[in-house]
């Protein structure tokens, strides 16, 4: 079966492999303009291990690869991660595997099982009420089970609140629940500039869980213009209710949108500690979040907090 390859022993080479979602590529992650974030993230892994191994689905990636330490490992035809991950060797090779999102701890719990690589999960959103929110309950018991498998045999569960680490700590007590906020550059978000013509902006994915028509209908309500930077399957009802949808716009550019828009607002139904809220608040943009934001806004001190179906 193998062992682990590493011991904590540093004259051993060491092997950090990324685990994406399961199904999710570069491709997709440069059309939602997040590309550039992720390689930023991935340079902080490139000074504590040897070698950062990028873990890809799709072989339409090889259109998307970066150029420095950070290497992609594109699939092959025999031994499609997606569809076989046991089956990839390269796995075994890696000294601990890093999930990107529960859903990348598929191959990542049969490489414990199989090879017993360590792996680390970020788990930042409710799966299980977003599926309910869908009204899909075969997804709820899906997500369930996958979480009480890969919580078990997780080296470490990372999580981006206190609240959610106490949470979970206390539904999952032999899990190793490890509380780390989301990270932001602040050389990169950081206020020069701001526009005092009524302009509430959003960014993220245009989804049903992000209770986006709702706030739609208020921002229109109070005079406002809403900007929707991203997207999904909600464009097309937001744009009916009056909201401007202008598609995803890449990493490196957020900054310049975030100042010249008024407010801030994230008026989701299920959230955990949403990235573009912490940048919003790095270029000093005042934010209005629902109650389902834990650990990020104090009421009239930091910002606002609404009841989400209010």
């Amino acid at each position: 079966m193998g062992g682990p390859r590493w011991r904590g022993d540093q004259d051993m080479a060491t092997t950090v492999g990324i685990l994406p979602a399961v199904g999710s590529g570069l491709g997709s992650m440069a059309a939602t303009g997040q590309l550039g974030r992720l390689w930023r993230h991935l340079e902080g892994y490139t000074e504590a291990f040897d070698q950062v191994t990028y873990f890809s689905y799709l072989a339409g990636d090889s259109a998307h690869l970066p150029t420095g330490q950070i290497r992609v490992a594109l699939p092959d035809r025999s031994r499609a991660l997606m569809r076989r991950p046991h089956l990839d060797p390269r796995l075994r090779d890696c000294s601990v595997l890093r999930c990107l999102n529960l859903l990348a701890a598929i191959p990542a719990i049969w490489a414990r099982v199989l090879y017993r690589v360590p792996f680390v999960i970020s788990y930042g959103a409710d799966y299980e009420t977003i599926a309910r929110l869908h009204g899909d309950d075969g997804q709820v018991k899906k997500w369930r089970a996958l979480r009480a498998v890969a919580f078990r045999l997780a080296a470490a569960v990372i999580v981006p609140s206190d609240p959610m680490a106490r949470r979970l700590q206390w539904q999952f007590p032999r899990a190793r629940i490890v509380p780390l906020p989301n990270w932001t550059d602040t050389e990169m978000f950081r206020p020069f500039g701001y526009n005092d013509g009524k302009i509430a902006v959003y960014v993220g994915r245009l989804v049903v869980e992000k209770n986006l028509v709702r706030a739609t209908r208020a921002v229109i309500q109070a005079g406002w213009t809403f900007l929707c930077i991203g997207e999904g399957p909600e464009r097309s009802a937001l744009e009916r209710a009056g909201a401007t949808c202008v598609g995803a716009a890449s990493w490196e550019s957020l900054p310049s949108l975030l100042n010249g828009a008024s407010l801030f607002v994230l008026p989701s139904l299920s959230e955990g500690h949403p990235k573009a809220l912490i940048e919003a608040m790095a270029c000093g943009l005042p934010c209005a979040v629902s109650d389902r934001v834990e650990g990020v806004i104090r009421q009239e001190e930091t910002g606002l907090v609404f009841g989400a179906e209010d």
